[in-house]
C-alpha cells in the first residue's frame, strides 16, 4: 500500500493510535527509506518491526492493523534496498559489484544506462539478474522479460534500462 493511502486509511484502520504513534511511524519509514547501506535498512527495518510488535503487544493494533503496518514496512524495505542496488550497479556508490574473477563472454555483458545516462562499467547477466530479483520481479513476469530484452524500467523513480553488449 502505498505511503499516502496507508495515511489516508489509518484513522479508519488503526483508530486507536495516536498523531504522536502515527508521525513516529512515518518517520521511521522515511527513515528506511533514506538509509545509505544495506546494514542500515535492516536495522531500521529491525527498530520498525519491534515498533509493531510493541503496538500489537500493547493491544493498541490488532492483527489487520499489524498485517497492514507490516506490509507496508515490507514494501518500504524492498524500495530502499532496490534503490541502493541500483545505484551499485551503476557504479555511482560502490564499483565492487563488478569485480569478475571470471572474464565473461560479450553476449553476457551488459551496458546499464540510468536517467539518460550511460554506466562506466558492463554489467554480468548475473548481475542483472540480481538487480531485477532485488527489484522484487520475478523471472516469469513479462517485466523481467522486457528488462532483458532492453525495455526501460522505473526504479525508486529513475528510469534504468539493460542493453546487451553485441
Amino acid at each position: 500500500m502505498p505511503l499516502k493511502a496507508l495515511q489516508a486509511m489509518w484513522p479508519i484502520e488503526l483508530p486507536r493510535l495516536s498523531e504522536r504513534v502515527q508521525t513516529s511511524w512515518f518517520s521511521q519509514l522515511n527513515h528506511i527509506h533514506g538509509e545509505k547501506t544495506e546494514g542500515g535498512v535492516r536495522d531500521a527495518v529491525l527498530l520498525a518491526q519491534g515498533f509493531v510488535v510493541a503496538l500489537l503487544e500493547a493491544e493498541l493494533i490488532e492483527e489487520p492493523g499489524a498485517h497492514l503496518l507490516g506490509t507496508t514496512l515490507l514494501r518500504v524495505q524492498n524500495d530502499a534496498i532496490a534503490r541502493l542496488h541500483a545505484a551499485n550497479i551503476v557504479g555511482q556508490t560502490a564499483t565492487e559489484v563488478f569485480l569478475n574473477k571470471v572474464q565473461p563472454s560479450l553476449s553476457d555483458q551488459f551496458t546499464i544506462i540510468r536517467g539518460g545516462l550511460e554506466g562506466n562499467r558492463k554489467a554480468t547477466l548475473q548481475e542483472v539478474h540480481d538487480f531485477l530479483d532485488a527489484c522484487g520481479l520475478s523471472p516469469e513476469s513479462a517485466q523481467w522479460e522486457g528488462a532483458m530484452a532492453g525495455v526501460p524500467i522505473e526504479v525508486d523513480g529513475t528510469t534504468i534500462r539493460f542493453v546487451r553488449v553485441t
